[in-house]
């Protein structure tokens, strides 16, 4: 056999010991989540309800995420206007802005 041919079942080999390796690890994982399901031990129709509690949260996270940016958009114009109103003198930029 020629040394091209050499290395390229080495190549094989390696391929699929990396191969076997990686369903070790799949496999080895997946035991891990059983075991962590059968210790929360959840109820028929818990599944639904913590799937529909998460969705809720999330998008709960994600009004609350805009809204935060709202805020802070309408802070940022509020500053911009305090600044603008300071430079032409029509108010002093020391009195606080409500927020």
């Amino acid at each position: 056999m020629t040394s091209t041919g050499t290395s390229g079942n080495h190549g094989g080999a390696r391929s699929l010991r990396k191969l076997a390796g990686e369903r070790e690890a799949r496999k080895s994982f997946l035991r891990y989540q059983i075991s962590e399901l059968e210790t929360l031990n959840p109820e028929p129709d818990e599944w639904h309800s913590l799937d529909q509690r998460q969705t809720q949260l999330a998008h709960t996270r994600e009004r609350a995420r805009k809204g935060v940016d709202i805020i802070a958009t309408a802070d940022r114009g509020r500053v911009r206007l305090r600044l603008v109103d300071s430079e032409s003198g029509k108010r002093p930029f020391a009195q606080p802005c409500e927020v």
